[in-house]
């Protein structure tokens, strides 16, 4: 039998799909360069450039203007913001 214990199953979908990444890269999209933003969010190059001209130009205070980018997908957006920082002074 695949499951011993009847928290085996649990256990499993827990670690596929509701634990959090390891280590979460934070980055603040209205500072960063488009380098950082790919690094951190594990998105493309070509994304995280959109990102970081259309926050330079409109500054993105939550992850509704962030949706507004070119490019940017809801389901991206779902992905990626909890490690998006939006603080226009750090």
């Amino acid at each position: 039998m695949l499951f011993t214990h009847r928290v085996t199953p649990i256990i499993i979908f827990l670690t596929i799909f509701a634990l959090p990444k390891a280590q979460a890269d934070f980055v603040n999209v209205n500072r960063a360069a488009s380098w950082e933003i790919a690094h951190a969010l594990q998105i493309s190059q070509k994304l995280a450039e959109s990102i970081a001209m259309h926050c330079e130009y409109i500054t993105c205070r939550n992850r509704w203007d962030l949706a507004k980018a070119p490019g940017m997908t809801l389901k991206i957006l779902r992905r990626v913001h909890r490690d998006i920082l939006y603080c226009l002074v750090c």
